[in-house]
């Protein structure tokens, strides 16, 4: 049973009140626990997203003392900032309308083809009224972190020791470059742990530098793009 209104949990107990301010649902008992599906939102105030939820196992006497139940009605307008590197990290804020300090803060990352996901819990800003949370790494997603691999390069016998029984090679281990991640990632949010809702989208994305130089002229005024990053690319880098 859900109360219209929250102002006070004893006005169902009046016959007249059950009619006007409550409305009743059926309910399941299994191992304990009742569930139900509460009525939507357009059955009552569409501006009060507050309720009381009381309970019958009989159908006429609740227990006088209801619980509170929230709807919520949340749309997502921004993450700040919308990028970072797949080593993760990255601390990012998530704003928009309607969104409160739930009991429950759960963020949902998931790649486009549905093959990586990771769930993390966000934190309440007080101040600025959003969630923030810190990124995973790009491959938390996959339930896994890749590991440096290495690939020696065993060479020839360098040294033999002294009673001709053990032979100690030299090995050169070289470290596998990582590929760079420019991916483009799904951000769901959960109030309930239930309902999930879109929250926009997160880019991983890697860079390196892999040239610095001194720029003495940028060419004529009218120079494309292209010109002016043959005219940089053709300056001594700096050591």
């Amino acid at each position: 049973m859900i109360n219209r209104g929250i102002n006070n949990p004893r006005q169902h107990q009046s016959s007249n009140d059950l009619a006007e301010n409550w409305v009743v649902t059926t309910g399941k008992y299994v191992n304990g626990r009742i569930t139900a599906t509460v009525p939507k939102l357009t059955d009552f105030d569409p501006e009060n997203l507050g309720y009381l939820v009381d309970v019958a196992l009989n159908g006429q006497q609740f227990t006088g003392k209801p619980v509170n139940f929230r709807y919520y009605d949340v749309t997502i307008t921004s993450i700040e900032p919308p990028i970072g590197p797949s080593g993760g990290g990255t601390n990012i804020t998530i704003k928009g309308r309607g969104i409160y300090d739930a009991g429950v803060k759960k963020i949902r990352i998931l790649t486009k083809d549905g093959k990586g996901k990771r769930e993390v819990t966000a934190d309440w800003d007080k101040k600025l009224r959003c969630m923030r949370v810190t990124v995973p790494a790009y491959n938390w997603l996959f339930a896994e972190q890749e590991e440096e691999k290495e690939e020696p390069d065993v060479k020839s016998p360098r040294s033999i020791t002294g009673d001709d029984s053990t032979i100690v090679n030299v090995v050169n281990v070289e470290k596998k470059k990582a590929p760079l991640v420019k991916q483009t990632v799904d951000i769901k949010m959960s109030l309930n742990n239930q309902e999930w809702f879109d929250a926009l989208t997160f880019s991983y994305h890697d860079s390196e530098v892999g040239h610095i130089s001194y720029l003495k002229e940028l060419g004529p005024p009218d120079a494309s793009h292209d010109d002016k990053e043959a005219l940089w690319n053709a300056e001594e880098p700096e050591e």
